[in-house]
Formats: C-alpha cells, structure tokens, sequence
C-alpha cells in the first residue's frame, strides 16, 4: 500500500512540473480554442472550394492561404496539379482494396495486424499533416507499407490463403 501512495505522489510531483513545460507544445495548442478555430477542416474546405481555380498547381492555394494543406490529396494538387490528384486518388484506392483483402484473411497472423495497425496509422496522418511539404517520410512509410501488403498478399494468394483477386470481385 505505501508503494503505491509513493507512486501516486511522484506521478503528481511529475504532473505538477511536466504540465506547464507542455502547454505550450504543439499538440497542446491544436487543442485549445484558437487551434480549433482554424481546423483542418476548414483548410481542406478551403482547398477544395479553389482546386479548380489551379488545376495544374503551382502551390498557388497555399500562397493564398499561408498555410499548407494538411491533406496528402489537397496537398498534391495545389503542388502538381489534377495528374498527381488523380493517380494518387487511385493509389489510394488501390491502397485501402489492399488492406480490405488483408482484413478477410482468416486466422490472422500477428503480421497482418501489425501490418494493418500500421498502414492505417499511417494513412489516418496523411489526412492530418502537411505531406509533401512538412513530413515526406511519412508518404514514402505509406509507400512502404502498401508493398509490404501487397507482396503479402501475393504471397498468401499462391499459398491459397487469400482469395483469389478474380474470386473476390465477382
């Protein structure tokens, strides 16, 4: 019992010196008034009313704005144009196909979860973040990890293990 009243006054000790160094951080301000104020989702309603005013990029919405898209998609038409929007939507298509086949796979592997866990960490923040701009590690992780999906999909298909892609269309 006194172990744990110790840990309890160490845990408010802590909490008490730990709290104020992180206020100012930048998680913290995303959850107070003026960050909520300007949303993601008022700079992605932003970016969607002025795509078509751009429509081969040229970071022109951004420059409007002062303010990167926190959008993977967004983010890549106001940097490229309608061509990267398109075969990005289309990867990205391909990408949650890929972790739908890997959902039916039936007595799951710990590999499966943590490859789904993860692609779906993964693909969640590129909805959150400047991609291309402030963190293009985390496209070429979304890259890797839609690879490692499909090579064990491929994988688990000639083993007989996942249905076949002609199968599980019809």
């Amino acid at each position: 019992a006194w172990l744990i009243c110790l840990l309890v006054l160490i845990a408010v000790a802590l909490s008490q010196y730990l709290l104020p160094l992180l206020s100012d951080s930048a998680i913290a301000n995303r959850f107070d008034e003026s960050g909520l104020e300007t949303s993601r989702w008022q700079i992605m309603d932003f970016y969607f009313s002025h795509l078509l005013n751009y429509p081969f990029g040229g970071h022109n919405i951004s420059a409007i704005l002062h303010q990167e898209a926190h959008n993977l998609l967004f983010e890549g038409f106001d940097y490229y144009g309608i061509i990267f929007f398109v075969f990005m939507l289309i990867l990205q298509v391909v990408m949650i196909y890929r972790l739908w086949l890997l959902h039916r796979i039936k007595n799951k592997t710990r590999i499966v979860f943590l490859l789904m866990a993860m692609m779906i960490a993964v693909y969640l923040q590129s909805w959150a973040e400047p991609v291309l701009a402030g963190y293009p590690q985390l496209a070429w992780s979304m890259f890797l990890f839609d690879g490692l999906i499909a090579a064990y999909l491929r994988d688990k298909e000639n083993c007989n293990v996942v249905p076949n892609r002609a199968n599980s269309i019809r």
